[in-house]
């Protein structure tokens, strides 16, 4: 039932909340993997974490439950700039994307989210 589970009503409550701020004009989609989770809040979604994109690495932050380190992701957003951590990429949504390239597949299998498979079982490079 749409609504039920409280972690999606707050997500959905997130986007209403991000696109209500005037944000829309500066809103960019960003593709990248999830390089490392910084924080993650189990009873809300909230996350921030280090995505790696074009060559580099930016700071994503907003509700995004569920997400692993290794998981490809569409984000949709703004840039803020946060008085003590700096520059961020707001989520206002989140898709995950399906990894492709092998070295993303072995990022992704390494991270342990299906049972039994984890760096020992990669092959040896």
């Amino acid at each position: 039932m749409p609504g039920s589970d409280p972690v999606e009503s707050r997500g959905l409550q997130a986007l209403r909340e991000f696109t209500d701020t005037g944000d829309r004009a500066q809103m960019e989609i960003i593709d990248g993997v999830v390089e490392k989770i910084i924080y993650s809040n189990a009873d809300n979604g909230y996350t921030v974490c280090e995505i790696s994109h074009m060559g580099g690495s930016i700071t994503a932050v907003g509700y995004m439950p569920l997400l692993n380190e290794g998981d490809g992701v569409r984000l949709t957003g703004a840039w803020t700039n946060h008085r003590e951590y700096g520059e961020q990429f707001r989520v206002g949504s989140y898709d995950r994307v399906i990894p492709e390239t092998t070295e993303a597949i072995e990022k992704y299998l390494a991270s342990g989210i299906i049972r039994g498979s984890g760096r020992s079982q990669l092959p040896k490079s």
